[in-house]
């Protein structure tokens, strides 16, 4: 999914690729006797990342330590898969009315990752597995509005068909390859898809949205402002009060300390996350880099090749308050999230002082030209005057931590 999230415009012909690739693998190993058992993103890996290269959109099948081989009269009993995308049969073999199960497994895993690809967030989705699990084996969802306006019915009809709790009515590789939405590219396929698929698609990859209900993502989603910020703009000033995060929809940012970058943030990265939780005044600068209007890859995007904007998600601490109040957990895990990426930053910033310190200590002393003396006492004062600012902006970051932590 993390291509996903780099492509600015996704398509459905984008997730017709996609599906088309693993169903060609699925008809082969099913026609082996080889039910894979663990189909998920996290599994379908791309060839190459290289855009140029011809197997850029190869989609390849792995992770194959569910895998099971099974002549054609047997069936499966063990209880396996990764919760979200298990079959209902699986969580219990003897549902509808069968005994154990079958390499149709695949295609129920296979169609919950479809629909994920079409609006960026999951038709069965609770922080409890066993509510999960009940969600499942009823197999009740639909397509909201407005995440699925922009999506044609076929797609729509390929899902519903691959979603079926009876596994015997349920599609299998051969027949999914033959329906019209994989078979037939409509007009409508190179149609980009609802903008909030690209804003789910970047906030479930945190760790704050961890098994949180769709509902929740949907409410973070419908307060997200899109900003654009031309080359060298400054997205985020230090000592300016903090009041929203930023989340990368397309481009690169860079981070500065007291004038030294120590980070470089990409398409699918977050920042300022602090700010929703606690009013401080911000510890770092922020700058666009800009983004790529040409198909690269975005980690060689630089300030000398970039040609368009770098686009952003702004959320509100406004705005994020009233959904804390809705769903109080957010709260807790944002804040533990923030605590580290604090400490993290006082590591860095720890760093970049010292190499400073050292820069300017070399720069003012030539060679030949201090005596042992003179050098210890030009080395006091250099370090004398980095100090308080150093210790200030160290101490600075301490206390948010302490914030934070309340």
């Amino acid at each position: 999914m993390d291509r996903v999230v780099e492509m600015t415009h996704f398509t459905e012909k984008d997730a017709a690729t996609v599906t088309t690739h693993v169903l060609r693998a699925l008809e082969h190993l099913h026609a082996l006797g080889i039910t894979h058992r663990d189909i998920k993103p996290e599994n379908l890996l791309y060839k190459s990342n290289d855009p140029l290269s011809p197997d850029y959109n190869t989609v390849k099948l792995a992770d194959f330590g569910l895998a099971k081989f099974v002549g054609v009269d047997e069936t499966m009993k063990t209880t396996c898969g990764t919760p979200g995308y298990v079959a209902p049969e699986i969580i219990d073999p003897k549902m509808p009315f069968g005994d154990g199960y079958g390499p149709s497994v695949d295609i129920w895993s296979l169609g919950i990752v479809l629909y994920i690809m079409l609006c960026g967030f999951p038709p069965f989705l609770h922080e409890s597995t066993a509510v999960l699990f009940q969600l499942i084996r009823k197999g009740e969802f639909d397509f909201p509005t407005p995440y699925w306006d922009a999506v044609s019915s076929d797609a729509m009809d390929l899902v519903s068909k691959m979603l079926v709790v009876d596994a015997k009515s349920r599609l299998n590789a051969e027949q999914c390859l033959d329906h019209p939405w994989i078979s037939v590219s409509g007009p409508e396929a190179g149609r980009t898809l609802h903008s909030s698929h690209h804003a789910f698609m970047l906030i479930r990859k945190l760790q704050i949205f961890d098994n949180v209900d769709p509902a929740c993502m949907q409410a973070v989603c419908s307060c997200l402002k899109v900003k654009k910020f031309p080359k060298g703009a400054s997205v985020i000033r230090a000592g300016e009060i903090g009041d929203s995060m930023y989340f990368i929809n397309n481009g690169v940012v860079k981070v500065l300390v007291e004038g030294r970058e120590i980070d470089r943030l990409f398409t699918g990265d977050f920042f300022g996350e602090i700010a929703l939780t606690v009013s401080e005044n911000r510890i770092a600068d922020v700058l666009s880099v800009g983004s790529s209007l040409t198909k690269v890859d975005v980690r060689s995007v630089t300030e000398e090749t970039a040609t368009g904007d770098t686009e952003l998600f702004q959320l509100l601490r406004s705005d994020f308050e009233d959904i804390m109040l809705k769903f109080p957990v957010l709260k807790s895990r944002l804040a533990s999230i923030g605590l580290a990426r604090v400490k993290r930053q006082a590591k860095i910033v720890k760093m970049v002082s010292s190499e400073m310190q050292q820069d300017e200590i070399d720069n003012s002393m030539p060679a030949g030209t201090k005596s042992a003396g003179q050098g210890a006492s030009k080395k006091d004062t250099i370090v004398g005057r980095r100090k308080g600012s150093i210790s200030d902006f160290l101490q600075k970051i301490l206390c948010i931590s302490d914030t934070v932590k309340q």
